[in-house]
């Protein structure tokens, strides 16, 4: 019997699930937009720990703190599914630990390099002749090229 081609959608979601990377992600999500939710005031003083299935687990700085946040658990969880899908969070523990700020920083894309052309390397050449000092002007040169390619 001849089986039908899966879809890749299909294998990288059961291969993602079994690596736990899906379960990262979503954990890495909720840092993301924890500031968002919790809001400026509040950010400082809690923060996200990790995310075991849909409960998740929060440091808080205080005691005086976590009554405060255990009084606003079902406003986050459904601020949190609102974000993030319904049911990625059903529970929120609170508990004594280090607040630390979460900080999305994308990767920087390196920029695609190119060889110079010969209009380009006689432009270059052109525009620093001019310039005397041979130090500066191979440093003119080097800026020129760099910012080409």
């Amino acid at each position: 019997m001849k089986k039908d081609p899966a879809k890749i959608s299909e294998l990288l979601n059961s291969s993602l699930s079994h690596l736990g990377i899906t379960a990262r992600l979503k954990e890495y999500a909720l840092k993301k937009i924890w500031a968002e939710v919790v809001g400026p005031a509040l950010v400082a003083k809690a923060c996200v720990h990790n995310l075991i299935g849909t409960v998740l687990y929060c440091n808080v700085c205080s005691t005086a703190w976590l009554t405060e946040f255990t009084y606003q658990k079902p406003v986050l969880i459904a601020k949190l599914n609102e974000k993030l899908g319904a049911g990625t969070v059903t529970e929120i523990i609170f508990k004594l630990g280090k607040v630390y700020l979460f900080e999305f920083k994308p990767e920087p894309v390196a920029p695609i390099k190119h060889a110079l052309t010969e209009e380009e390397r006689r432009v270059i050449n052109d525009t620093v002749k001019t310039i005397k000092d041979e130090t500066l002007k191979q440093a003119v040169k080097k800026a020129m090229t760099t910012a080409k390619t």
